[in-house]
């Protein structure tokens, strides 16, 4: 126990044990204890601090010891002139290798994507050429270079000889990567379109439809060979391949003219059901009457094949010509 100077009043001779002051009733006690405790915390601070820079010390000498093994494990590995030759050679030959690899992986890479672009362009070559038959079969026009619909049509299949001719050329550009790729395209070609190379099957196609000097000419000589060369010719070969009205003839009886005659059938199929209509025209072409009769029921007519028919019609003073024509059979 002390005596003390009170902190709050001054009255002196306090005992520093005294709960409070016996003058101004100050915490005499608690304050010196309050006072002791942060003497006490800061005296362990204190002594925390020392022992992180005792500890830090401690690891940067580790450090510094590590960093030494180190140091003359590197020197026993790489001291030596031979020893840093040797290295270096290793290094070197351990980055060819690896560089060596990378390109034989892109290389077969490569070649694997050229093998799939090519069949790919050779599939579109076969779908392209099939889409360019079935349009050339449906050319139904006399040839006329100087008539729009003509040149419609001729500019049709120069566009699709450009799709196929493209295609081609993409073919044998893969093709050039490697004879691997050669070798698998022949197989799918053989597999796919019947030909034993390639090459067999892009000599069939030129031969077929790049038949001119250029696409121009070409797709206008396929044109011409699959074309009507006259309006007459057109005409016959319609005539050669439907059901017709092969004759007719007409008499009066009584009051109504009878209108006969002869259908055949130049189709490649047995037709039934046919049905010819009957016209009375005057001497300007206008229609006056008509009526239709059949040629021939579910007998039907085979290729080849003709039937008579025969049609009674109402007689008019105008009339001055007679017509026949098919109208419906199935």
């Amino acid at each position: 126990m002390a005596l003390i100077t009170c902190p709050e009043c001054g009255r002196e001779r306090v005992s520093d044990s005294a709960e409070t002051c016996p003058g101004c009733g100050f915490a005499i006690k608690a304050y010196y204890e309050k006072i002791k405790q942060d003497e006490e915390e800061q005296r362990l601070e204190e002594e925390r601090e020392k022992q992180r820079q005792i500890e830090e010390e401690n690891r940067k000498q580790r450090d510094i010891e590590r960093e030494i093994i180190k140091q003359e494990k590197r020197k026993k590995m790489f001291g030596s002139p031979a020893k840093k030759v040797m290295w270096t050679i290793a290094i070197c030959l351990a980055l060819v290798l690896v560089i060596a690899i990378g390109s034989y992986i892109h290389k077969e890479n490569e070649i694997a994507k050229a093998i799939e672009n090519s069949q790919y362009y050779c599939s579109e070559i076969l779908k392209e050429t099939s889409d360019l038959q079935k349009y050339i079969n449906t050319i139904d026009i006399v040839y006329d270079p100087d008539n729009l619909f003509c040149k419609d049509v001729i500019a049709k299949v120069k566009d699709k000889l450009s799709d196929i001719s493209l295609d081609m050329t993409m073919v044998d550009i893969y093709c050039r990567e490697d004879d691997r790729v050669v070798d698998s395209l022949n197989s799918y070609v053989k597999k796919k379109m019947s030909y034993d190379t390639w090459e067999d099957y892009k000599q069939y196609i030129k031969k077929k439809y790049f038949i001119g000097e250029d696409k121009d000419e070409s797709a206008d000589k396929i044109v011409k060979a699959n074309s009507y060369s006259s309006y007459s010719q057109k005409s016959e070969a319609i005539k050669n391949s439907s059901v017709i009205v092969a004759s007719l003839s007409h008499t009066t009886s009584g009051k109504k003219y009878k209108v006969y005659g002869t259908v055949t059938n130049n189709t490649s199929r047995t037709v039934k059901f046919v049905k010819v209509k009957i016209s009375l025209l005057d001497k300007d072409g206008k229609v006056i009457d008509t009526d239709t009769t059949y040629a021939c029921g579910s007998e039907g007519l085979a290729p080849g094949e003709s039937s008579k028919f025969d049609c009674y019609i109402s007689k008019d003073s105008r009339t001055e010509k007679f017509t026949a024509e098919i109208y419906d059979y199935d």
